[in-house]
């Protein structure tokens, strides 16, 4: 396995000998940085999946600076070794699914409530709509929001900490763990890059369209 997966990585990654992981003294196939930048995105699409962390000012600016931060560190501006060299990427990575997700999970939510059977029985019934059930108390609707995105840090932080534990000490079950974390993770990103781009052309096309149709 690792033959074809060095031989993928190689082709996004420098996989300079001395800056690689070797848990369980089997090398991963992409340099510190890279294993934090991919098994991190497959992990923060999971927590995203999975706490749905409403985007507040003050999460962008935080995903923000998990951009601005790879500028220093990616340009060896910083003297750096392996622990900060993966916590950068990983911040890195969580910054960019953070930024790609919103459009992403809005078209997931149209493209489920139009396949849901329970949504059509719901509208035939009179039921309430997804929409107005989110409709509530807005001092129960803030802590709920509080409390997904509290769900979210902590989700953030161990994944920090699990991530180095397994490249440090995982032996043969983290280098298994590590090397497929950063497959899917290449899978995630080019997945929410392509459905960005393509719900941006949409955009565009149906504004162009939109324009046409109007009288001169």
């Amino acid at each position: 396995m690792n033959d074809w997966l060095t031989h993928a990585f190689s082709l996004i990654c420098g996989q300079h000998p001395e800056h690689l992981w070797a848990p369980g003294d089997l090398p991963l196939s992409c340099c510190q940085r890279c294993t934090g930048l991919y098994a991190g995105a497959a992990l923060a699409f999971a927590l995203h999946l999975l706490f749905r962390p409403p985007p507040t000012t003050r999460s962008r600016w935080m995903h923000g600076m998990f951009l601005l931060q790879i500028a220093p560190f990616g340009f060896h501006w910083v003297p750096q070794g392996p622990v900060l060299r993966t916590v950068t990427g990983a911040l890195f990575a969580f910054g960019v699914v953070a930024f790609l997700w919103p459009p992403a999970a809005d078209l997931v939510t149209q493209i489920t409530n139009l396949l849901s059977r329970r949504s059509l029985i719901r509208r035939r019934h009179g039921a309430p709509t997804v929409r107005q059930l989110e409709i509530g108390d807005p001092a129960d609707l803030k802590s709920a929001s509080r409390g997904r995105n509290a769900a979210y840090g902590f989700g953030l932080a161990a994944t920090l900490v699990l991530m180095l534990a397994a490249a440090r000490w995982g032996g043969r079950f983290g280098f298994l763990v590590l090397s497929w974390l950063a497959v899917l993770g290449v899978l995630v990103l080019a997945a929410l890059a392509l459905t960005n781009l393509g719900l941006g052309v949409g955009a565009l096309l149906k504004l162009l369209r939109t324009k046409r149709t109007l009288p001169a």
